[in-house]
């Protein structure tokens, strides 16, 4: 478990936050998951979600986490917006960033139209990278709804550092479900591990009707990762999605895998 804090919106024009950004004071404005400080808490290392994969900085240094979701002119992956404040250089597939299956550099990056950077409502951001990868590897959309509710159990994946200075660069997953939906996010309780720095952008998947779908993208939590934490919800970003892909919305997904574990499983 880090003990490193993660910190308030920072300032941009058009996504926020990312390593390093220094924290706004807006009164009630969330705590997004900061980039590059800590992993998953209580998760166990993941080698079977190929379509997660790791985001690198211009320095290869590790931004956030993502999913991918298509191709137009390029893979897709859908991210959070607030990850995009600085330039992402491209994506690294594979379990382990350090020893990278492929690396694909990033062509564009944009975020949702609505994205605020205040209060962190439509945190998505899509990143197009310079290639293409098999559409078996891609994270399956809801078609319509995404059916949450409280109870729904949901895997949260995502790179994050390791505690400590010890660094970690591992795909990691943790179980947990949601407690609470909004319109546009939902939320869950960490007690049992959760999402932490770095792993912001990245996938929160639930079973619907026997398929892995990626409901979620992690957004904010609490500074010390073991309270609470907040994704959000993929079906708000309907259309952005849609209009990325040009109306290719992959809705069939892979067969729902084995849950994660949490950390006193």
């Amino acid at each position: 478990m880090d003990d490193g804090s993660r910190s308030l919106w920072c300032a941009a024009v058009v996504l926020p936050l990312a390593l390093g950004c220094a924290a706004e004071t807006h009164p009630g404005a969330p705590e997004p998951v900061k980039s590059g400080c800590s992993r998953i808490v209580g998760g166990t290392p993941d080698g079977s979600h190929g379509g997660v994969v790791a985001l690198l900085d211009a320095d290869g240094a590790l931004a956030c986490s993502g999913s991918l979701i298509g191709d137009s002119g390029g893979a897709v992956v859908l991210t959070a917006a607030h990850c995009l404040r600085n330039p992402i250089a491209g994506a690294v597939i594979g379990a382990d960033y350090a020893t990278p299956d492929v690396f694909l550099p990033a062509l564009s990056q944009f975020a949702h139209p609505n994205f605020d950077r205040h209060t962190g409502d439509f945190d998505f951001g899509v990143v197009v990278l310079d290639g293409v990868t098999d559409a078996s590897s891609w994270l399956a959309l809801p078609s319509t709804d995404d059916d949450l509710t409280p109870g729904t159990p949901v895997d949260f994946l995502g790179y994050g550092s390791a505690e400590g200075v010890n660094k970690n660069t591992e795909r990691r997953a943790v179980s947990g479900k949601v407690d609470r939906v909004t319109p546009t996010s939902f939320e869950y309780d960490q007690a049992k591990g959760g999402p932490c720095s770095g792993d912001s952008g990245g996938p929160a998947l639930a079973e619907i009707d026997g398929q892995s779908v990626l409901v979620g993208v992690t957004s904010s939590g609490d500074e010390s990762c073991w309270v609470s934490g907040v994704s959000a919800r993929v079906s708000a970003a309907a259309e952005f999605v849609t209009a990325v892909l040009g109306g290719n919305v992959p809705t069939g997904g892979a067969p729902a895998k084995s849950r994660a574990r949490a950390c006193d499983d």
